[in-house]
Formats: structure tokens, C-alpha cells, sequence
């Protein structure tokens, strides 16, 4: 179940009244001026709009399947959409040749940009390997690209550079100790969701971690959701422009709102 919740400070949220069922790997992004929700069923992209006033995020759209020209992968899931410098956009996605879960298969990342109103896939391969899952791509302040990624088997999150946002090498370490990033620019950087493993239960847990250059993570104090015994997984952040921030996440289709957030 696809969630979201606001906060003003980073700390104190409020979960919101609305949610979706049947999609996951959200991405909330500013597309064509409208904030939107990039998300996955089990085995293609689809995307949620959000109505977004003054008050901040007060209703969703249904979620509607995204059709990528050029595409034939059996998978296509874990979008994740960044403006260019020329006024397009290209999503970046997981994509499989099996039914299983990508993050235990040999992977390729491979992207689509969006031209005259439709997702049509660029040439090549941005990324492959075992594992290797949940693009998110950023924009460099020297106007090169990063890409953080999930090692599925290691549950950790590498990087690789770009100079033209297609042709990605695999940088050296560990960024984070966690899964599922979603990554924006920030004043002093970069601000970064995630999640981990642990708790009680060993549910899911999300955290934020703050970046002077997109390459060292620190983890923000502030801000760890935890629900009671309940998986809470894939967050996504984004600011409005009130201010406020909004956070997408997934849970449990069953649970109740709004339990364990500290």
C-alpha cells in the first residue's frame, strides 16, 4: 500500500488520509510542473498524480500505467525521473527477465526519455549485474551525474558517475548501510531517504541522510520512522513549495495509520 505523510521540520510527520493500493518504489518528482508519484506494480512503471494546494498534498489520482516505447524487458519496475538541462525527461528503471523478486537476479538499469508526451527508451544498457536495483539519479554541482543503487544480495548502496547521465561506471564502497534511496538537492546539498532492516520485528525502517556532495552520507537524527511490527519500506521525499516536506512510503495493506512514528 502506497502511503504518504507531511512534515514542516523534518521530524514531527502527519500521516496523510489517502493512500494506493496495488503499487510500490515510489518517486516523487515535479514533472511538467505538477508533483507526481513514479511508482511500480508488480511488473511495470505506473505513475499517481497528487492534487498539491497552499495546504500542501490534499488528494491522489488512481494510478496510471506507463508504456515505454522500445521496451521489452518482462520487468520494468523501481522508476526513478530526473529533469535534463534541455527541458526533457528521462526515468531511469529495473528491469528482469523472470518473475521474481530483481534484487536476487542478474539486472539491467535502463532508461527512457520523454519525448512529444511519450516514454521512448534510449539505446544501451545505463547498468547491469546480479542484484543490482532502484536507480536514483542526481545532478552533480559540477553537471555530472550520480546514480545510487541497491545491492540487493548486500543490502547496501553503491554509486556510479556519469558524465552524460547514459554511460554509468561503477564508483568503488559503500555509500550507505541500507536500501531504496531517493535522493534531492537541497541548499547545503543533498537530502536522501532510505531505508534499513531492524527494530523489534526486523521490519523495515526509514531514514534520512544529509550530503555535501552526493558521494558521503551522514544519517540525520532527526527523522527515523518505525512502525509495530509492520514493514514500512521505498521512501521517497520531496519539498513543496510551502515549505513543507512530503514523504511517500509503502506498508502493509492490513495495518493501521500512523503507528510507531517518532
Amino acid at each position: 500500500m502506497l502511503r504518504w505523510a507531511s512534515s514542516r521540520d523534518l521530524r514531527t510527520w502527519r500521516e496523510l488520509s489517502f493512500s494506493s493500493p496495488g503499487v510500490t518504489t515510489p518517486q516523487l518528482v515535479w514533472f511538467n510542473g505538477r508533483l507526481v508519484t513514479f511508482c511500480a506494480s508488480a511488473t511495470r512503471l505506473a505513475v499517481v498524480e497528487l492534487t498539491v494546494g497552499d495546504n500542501g498534498c490534499t488528494g491522489v489520482g488512481a494510478p496510471l500505467p506507463i508504456e515505454i516505447a522500445g521496451e521489452s524487458a518482462d520487468i520494468q519496475v523501481d522508476p526513478d525521473v530526473v529533469a535534463l538541462s534541455d527541458e526533457r525527461y528521462r526515468v531511469y528503471y529495473t528491469t528482469s527477465r523472470a518473475s521474481n523478486d530483481p534484487a536476487y537476479l542478474a539486472t539491467e538499469i535502463h532508461s527512457a526519455t520523454w519525448t512529444s508526451g511519450h516514454w521512448v527508451r534510449d539505446a544501451g544498457i545505463r547498468l547491469q549485474g546480479d542484484g543490482i536495483v532502484d536507480p536514483d539519479v542526481i545532478r552533480l554541482n559540477d553537471g555530472t551525474w550520480r546514480m545510487l543503487f541497491t545491492r540487493g544480495l548486500e543490502k547496501e548502496v553503491g554509486s556510479a558517475r556519469s558524465a552524460d547521465a547514459l554511460d554509468f561506471k561503477v564508483e568503488p564502497g559503500t555509500r550507505l548501510n541500507g536500501q531504496v534511496t531517493s535522493t534531492i538537492a537541497v541548499a547545503d546539498g543533498y537530502l536522501t531517504a532510505y531505508q534499513t532492516f531492524g527494530g523489534r520485528y526486523n521490519q523495515g525502517l526509514l531514514h534520512l541522510a544529509h550530503s555535501d556532495d552526493g558521494f558521503r552520507f551522514t544519517p540525520d537524527a532527526r527523522f527515523t520512522w518505525e512502525e509495530k511490527n509492520v514493514a514500512t519500506e521505498a521512501p521517497s521525499i520531496a519539498r513543496l513549495h510551502n515549505g513543507t516536506h512530503l514523504l511517500a512510503y509503502v506498508t502493509s495493506a492490513s495495518r493501521r495509520p500512523a503507528q510507531g512514528v517518532r
